[in-house]
């Protein structure tokens, strides 16, 4: 199986492969967007993730209501992917280069 992948749809696509693994087994597919959003803010750079741009940004990318973000932050923040308005750093996953996932048997 082969993943082609892009640093538009990369994060989302390692979540999804993730998502049957603590932490991430315990989020909605909601919440895994808006963590994917924040992984690809995360790796441009920016010094603070949850500045007000940036939470407009994924709510306007997602086309999700402010209060439902501000519910999956919550919820992140409770999960401990979120700490202190930060994404906790044994949750970061990078972006290196473009590559394809591939699944061999």
């Amino acid at each position: 199986m082969k993943y082609k992948t892009n640093q538009d749809i990369y994060f989302h696509q390692a979540l999804h492969l993730l998502s049957s693994l603590p932490p991430f087994d315990k989020l909605k597919r909601r919440e895994l967007q808006v963590f994917g959003e924040l992984l690809k803010i995360h790796n441009e750079g920016t010094e603070v993730l949850l500045y007000a741009k940036n939470r407009d940004r994924v709510v306007k990318d997602l086309d999700i209501s402010p209060a439902l973000f501000r519910n999956v932050l919550t919820k992140l923040r409770k999960t401990n992917i979120l700490v202190d308005n930060e994404i906790n750093p044994k949750y970061v996953i990078k972006y290196l280069q473009k590559f394809n996932f591939e699944f061999y048997e």
